[in-house]
């Protein structure tokens, strides 16, 4: 089964061991491949080389994505205090129905999300390497309704995430 990331019990601040994820399936040069549903807008994955969570002022470097921000009209994947690219993403995502997501992770600091298990990404970012070793994910404080579940199967058996949900897969 999925992890859940962001309910509205869940603390935001927890960093997951990419080691211990049962269903990242890099391929070649991919640190991380990791599907996850999300139901909502304005939400983050910070990619850490530590189990700490990051911190706005740290001096420390760390990858940083936002989907469905900005008013719900851009994405953007970030090097912390550094390079980061934006993308025009209005409607990627739904306050109703869980949008299946995909993020991968190059050694070579290639991030990208796809959508619905598209081979195009939506928005991808070439970023300075860094050894990532964690993830963490969190929604912004205006955010109330952001569900995220991640650490899905890759190989997506069922036609939506409610049968998966319900164990129907």
């Amino acid at each position: 089964m999925p992890r859940i990331a962001i309910d509205q019990e869940n603390s935001y601040r927890k960093m997951y061991n990419i080691k211990d994820l049962i269903h990242n399936s890099p391929k070649g040069n991919e640190i991380l491949r990791t599907k996850m549903y999300v139901l909502g807008f304005d939400f983050y994955a910070t990619l850490t080389t530590n189990d700490n969570p990051p911190k706005l002022d740290s001096e420390d470097p760390y990858y940083s994505t936002v989907i469905s921000g900005y008013s719900r009209k851009m994405s953007k994947i970030n090097l912390h205090r550094g390079e980061e690219c934006y993308k025009n993403t209005e409607n990627i995502t739904h306050h109703l129905y869980y949008t299946e997501l995909d993020l991968i992770v190059s050694k070579d600091g290639n991030l990208k999300y796809s959508k619905d298990s598209e081979t195009k990404a939506f928005i991808s970012c070439k970023l300075p390497p860094l050894e990532v070793t964690h993830i963490g994910f969190g929604s912004y404080y205006f955010e109330e309704d952001v569900r995220l579940f991640f650490d899905c199967p890759i190989e997506n058996t069922c036609l939506n995430f409610y049968c998966f949900a319900r164990n129907e897969c």
